[in-house]
């Protein structure tokens, strides 16, 4: 699933198992988080997508200060600058990645898909200036966090009702 370059830069994180493993995690997340924003998830081959950490643009639309990794990609060796990856921990050595790419590259196999975009197709100043944007910091949430204040009591009661 991971190119040459991709295991090179996997095996330079260090002789140690933990460094190596946390690199893997990195590489793999972007896969994902690449595939499943065009919409083909897994029927996209790993293979074709080739990431490197902290690639060209490391560093833009990430707020100083800010705890976040870029990555640039190619597909099918071709560079994809309209892509853009970030990379945050979440402890435990595990990792979130985001991306951003134009609605246009994306797969609706099944016809629902894009029917949930807010814009089908986005001007350029528009998408250059989304691409832009600071990556907000990723933030943990428990289930709780995402009840309603207004249905948080009854919430509380339900969870403990059920401990």
């Amino acid at each position: 699933c991971f190119a040459d370059s991709e295991w090179a830069a996997i095996r330079a994180c260090g002789p140690e198992e933990r460094p190596m493993e946390m690199c893997f995690r990195k590489h793999w997340s972007l896969k994902e988080a690449f595939t499943k924003a065009r919409g083909d998830g897994i029927a996209f081959e790993f293979l074709r997508c080739e990431f490197e950490l902290g690639g060209p643009g490391s560093g833009e639309g990430v707020e100083p200060g800010q705890s976040v990794e870029t990555a640039s990609l190619k597909v099918d060796g071709k560079p994809m600058p309209e892509w853009h990856f970030f990379i945050q921990s979440m402890g435990d050595d595990h990792w979130v990645s985001t991306s951003r790419g134009p609605p246009t590259d994306a797969v609706d196999a099944l016809g629902g898909f894009k029917k949930t975009f807010g814009q089908a197709v986005v001007p350029p100043l528009d998408a250059k200036a989304h691409a832009a944007r600071p990556e907000p910091a990723f933030v943990t949430k428990t289930v709780a966090d995402l009840v309603p204040d207004a249905l948080r009591a009854k919430y509380e009661r339900l969870a403990k009702a059920h401990i």
